[in-house]
């Protein structure tokens, strides 16, 4: 069975608005997270970008959590008009620019037959930036794994149900809109070119149906069941970089944003006394055992306990 490689999805959240639908289900545990030992507290919850109904309602550990805080902090601004514009400014080349001018003729060609797979006009991917083109297939293939369309997946996001719940509280974020598109945009031209064949390769496996195994439409389950091990080995298990790329992939969407999140946590800790932050963050900056926001909280003398049922 071919495996799919997932190099982008937690990027997703740099474009992508998402919307909120009510569900009844089991309660979930969720991957969820205590920080303490500063002047203030924290909860982190672990998101995924996508979900679905089961994973809702969420447990009273997590929800009690939420209506305790003062202040909510998300992984980064994806909502307001400002950020918006920024993506959408930073998703397209400027005129007399074109993707093709960008890629090798060999993974310009598997962009020619994706857009043809998908139905879409070769135009249309020609003036947008490799970034954007692999979010763009990213979710068409979890459209395709969902068996449905993108948008059900998406709705169920956990950022997008805390939203929904946390009511109109103070809010902050650990990166700033800026920051995100600059990480996307400093990847080499080599990364780029792989990203975007790859995205390319797994759009045309699915429309030939190849079965998939350990997909993103795994990842609902693992969270409903706190199965944090689980995930972490689900993402890294088949990136399917090599070499250099996937060192140059790592350290830009890893190590480097872990370490600056991780930095405004510790200050978000020290900063005034008595507040309560509850903080949503992309589940992969928390469950990688030596590279994570925790472990550098950890290390910076704070103490980490898993928050369970």
């Amino acid at each position: 069975m071919s495996k799919l490689t997932r190099p982008f999805c937690a990027l997703l959240c740099a474009f992508l608005a998402f919307l909120w639908l009510p569900a009844q289900a089991q309660e979930s545990v969720g991957i969820c997270y205590q920080v303490s030992g500063g002047a203030n507290e924290i909860t982190m919850l672990g998101s995924i970008h996508i979900g679905d109904e089961a994973m809702y309602p969420m447990g009273s550990h997590i929800t009690d959590a939420l209506e305790r805080a003062d202040i909510l902090a998300y992984e980064c601004d994806t909502t307001s008009a400002e950020a918006q514009l920024l993506s959408l400014r930073a998703i397209t080349y400027p005129i007399g620019e074109t993707l093709e001018d960008h890629l090798t003729p060999e993974t310009f060609d598997l962009v020619e037959s994706a857009a043809e797979a998908l139905g879409y006009p070769i135009s249309m991917f020609n003036g947008m930036r490799p970034y954007s083109v692999v979010s763009l297939l990213s979710l068409e293939t979890i459209s395709a794994q969902w068996g449905a369309d993108a948008s059900n997946a998406l709705a169920y996001g956990v950022e997008n149900q805390v939203r929904a719940l946390a009511g109109d509280k103070p809010v902050v974020y650990l990166e700033t809109t800026q920051e995100q598109l600059d990480m996307l945009a400093g990847f080499s031209d080599e990364l780029q070119d792989e990203l975007v064949r790859q995205s390319c390769l797994e759009v045309l496996l699915v429309k030939e149906g190849a079965d998939f195994e350990n997909t993103v439409a795994d990842w609902p389950r693992l969270w409903r069941e706190g199965d944090a091990e689980a995930f972490a080995a689900s993402v890294w298990e088949d990136e399917g970089l090599d070499g250099e790329l996937m060192v140059e992939y790592y350290d830009a969407v890893l190590t480097q944003r872990n370490l600056r999140m991780a930095q405004r946590l510790c200050q978000w800790l020290e900063d005034g006394e008595g507040h309560s932050y509850f903080v949503v963050v992309g589940l992969l900056h928390l469950v990688l055992e030596e590279d994570s926001v925790l472990k550098h909280l950890e290390d910076s003398g704070y103490t980490v306990t898993r928050v369970v049922p």
